[in-house]
């Protein structure tokens, strides 16, 4: 039962985490669209955004739905501390393999993800993914 409500809690918090999130992120396109409107300058951002936020949902998703279950029944044990370093390692060198194919891919992934874009608007948006491949943060 302990184990039960353990999972529950963690489910809970990663569940009210996830929300906020989208909150936030939510507010932050509010806040771009009336600051800036709609335009090419703001799809530009939003589309080099998009790919280092996918590559960042898709390993923390990933890698939280395998950890936590194993994780909260060892977590007071030797081998969940050791469990929990180890995925922490593998969680920031996917994150760093990522970005760095991200900024190595950038112009085909740009081509790929928004192909009806001009060539200068697609060269801005090169540009902005792979600044913005670094400085999404590791889920």
């Amino acid at each position: 039962m302990v184990v039960k409500r353990a999972v529950f809690k963690a489910a809970l918090g990663l569940s009210m985490v996830s929300i906020l999130s989208k909150l936030l992120g939510f507010a932050r396109e509010q806040a771009i669209a009336w600051r800036f409107g709609a335009g090419a300058a703001v799809d530009t951002y939003v589309a080099a955004l998009a790919i280092p936020t996918l590559i960042s949902g898709v390993v923390g998703g990933a890698l939280s739905t395998a950890f936590l279950p194993v994780y909260s029944e060892a977590r007071s044990t030797k081998e969940g501390r050791q469990l929990a370093g180890i995925v922490s390692g593998v969680n920031a060198l996917l994150g760093v393999l990522g970005s760095l194919a991200a900024f190595y891919f950038a112009p085909f992934l740009v081509r790929v993800l928004v192909g009806n874009f001009s060539p200068d608007q697609q060269a801005l948006t090169v540009q902005l993914l792979r600044i913005l491949s670094f400085g999404t943060p590791p889920p």
